[in-house]
């Protein structure tokens, strides 16, 4: 920790490209979820935003959970079953694998990459979070298997389970912010993170299509100007695959995935609309023999 404190200390941060109005910051920090950067502290570079792109979506992921596992009803009636079960399921194909990715991700792809030139000095275990998340899976797939009918004991241990998670997460994400960024800045430069951003698009396929990045590419709206959006999926996501996520993944996510994460705060059922589901039942099969 002293070393790498050491070797990046004099290292000032590169200013972040400027938008088309040189005087306007590309990021709202004001919007900003995280535990490290504020409006007294915003991102300066792009080291500062390498994490938070997936780290702003998940923990806007995460504030709605919380809102919604507080909402489950602890003995749901014959008619608040769809509360429980469209939750649920929504942890189960989304937020379980989003997350398990997205760890998957950092940790065979990113954290080897930067230890070729720094050490890491996190000595963080995720067995905590790994054995909170297959809780939680577990109590879902109960739920699921039994329509929400008599699942009282499974809905207790969302309820009980989601707010720790939250701030366990939370907590890891903040090291990462502060310990990660001042590494990439002293052994790195911008261009050398386009290759590793490719590796993570190749690596996680038609899922992370589905699950991780839509879920960025909303969340961003909320904390960088339109202007810088733009240029960003223009730079960092291939013509096919952000078609795709305009066609098909992004209108998804508002009409079927979030339905789904916010039902235990609806007052009545969602009407949940996928744009295929053939079309969606015949690349999973193709991605899964992939």
């Amino acid at each position: 920790m002293i070393f790498a404190q050491s070797a990046t200390a004099h290292i000032p941060p590169t200013p972040l490209v400027p938008t088309k109005d040189e005087s306007r910051s590309p990021v709202i920090a004001a919007n900003l979820t995280s535990d490290v950067y504020n409006e007294a502290n915003p991102p300066m570079d792009w080291a500062d935003m390498f994490l938070l792109f997936p780290n702003e979506a998940f923990r806007h992921q995460m504030t709605m959970m919380v809102r919604s596992a507080a909402a489950l009803p602890e003995d749901p009636s014959a008619d608040e079953l769809w509360k429980v079960t469209l939750f649920a399921k929504w942890y189960i194909d989304y937020f379980f694998v989003g997350v398990n990715l997205h760890h998957a991700n950092k940790e065979n792809i990113v954290f080897p990459w930067i230890e070729t030139r720094a050490p890491i000095p996190l000595n963080e275990s995720h067995d905590e979070l790994t054995s909170m998340m297959q809780r939680m899976k577990g109590a879902c797939e109960s739920i699921c298997q039994k329509g929400g009918v008599n699942c009282s004991s499974d809905i207790y241990v969302l309820k009980h389970t989601i707010p720790p998670f939250e701030k366990v997460l939370r907590s890891h994400f903040k090291k990462e912010e502060e310990v990660i960024p001042p590494l990439l800045r002293a052994n790195f430069t911008n261009e050398e993170t386009f290759p590793i951003n490719k590796t993570i698009l190749d690596k996680g396929g038609l899922v992370q299509l589905k699950t991780n990045i839509p879920l960025i590419l909303s969340t961003m709206k909320v904390w960088v100007t339109p202007e810088f959006d733009a240029e960003f999926c223009k730079s960092n996501l291939p013509d096919p695959d952000m078609q795709l996520a305009n066609k098909c993944f992004l209108p998804d996510l508002i009409h079927y995935v979030i339905p789904m994460r916010d039902a235990p705060t609806l007052a009545k059922e969602p009407e949940l609309k996928r744009v295929d589901e053939k079309w969606y039942a015949d690349r999973e099969v193709v991605d899964s023999n992939a």
